[in-house]
């Protein structure tokens, strides 16, 4: 700090003495928020993540069903691929996932998960509890499973992103159709 004052007074000779310019640095870099940038490699992570969906139409009875969208971003190339479904339980948790690695053509060696009750049974900064079948279902595809840290939206920042694309683009353009199914929504998603 005392080479920073140093070519700080070089400049400007009648500026602050070193205790005041100390005082007022501190203050600054208390104001700094710190964020660590993220390198990914081609293939080595996808970030998933749930929004609201547009609701549909039950033909019969005329009621709207909400949906769920369903978000998935490659780190390194930010390929998204986006699905309704209608909740966010296991069944639809696991068959999103699958779906997404056919529209891939490809599994990434890592999946970084929010912490839903349907892939992750106890979120944990250290030692996160997978749900069995999720945990199964990324055995068989050959990848691993590390949750975002609970409360930390940076961890997963590319699928952030990624939703907010998506509720911009995807379900802005759609929210003024009426769809009477979710295979007639997600064939307009594509």
């Amino acid at each position: 700090l005392s080479q920073l004052w140093i070519e700080y007074k070089d400049k400007h000779p009648d500026g602050y003495q070193y205790t005041q310019f100390c005082d007022y640095y501190h203050r600054w870099r208390g104001k700094l928020d710190y964020c660590m940038r993220q390198e990914h490699r081609g293939g080595e992570k996808a970030f998933l993540d749930y929004c609201d969906g547009i609701p549909f139409v039950n033909r019969t009875t005329g009621e709207f069903i909400s949906t769920q969208l369903f978000v998935v971003v490659w780190g390194a190339s930010n390929y998204t691929y986006a699905d309704s479904t209608l909740s966010q339980k296991l069944p639809d948790w696991i068959g999103s996932n699958v779906r997404s690695f056919d529209y891939f053509g490809c599994v990434p060696h890592i999946l970084v998960p929010d912490n839903l009750k349907s892939g992750v049974n106890e979120a944990s900064y250290y030692e996160p509890e997978l749900n069995p079948t999720y945990a199964e279902m990324a055995d068989h595809y050959g990848c691993a499973v590390i949750p975002a840290r609970p409360y930390k939206a940076r961890d997963k920042a590319k699928v952030e992103t990624g939703v907010l694309i998506a509720q911009r683009w995807i379900l802005s353009v759609l929210r003024h159709r009426t769809f009477y199914s979710l295979d007639e929504q997600n064939a307009a998603i594509r």
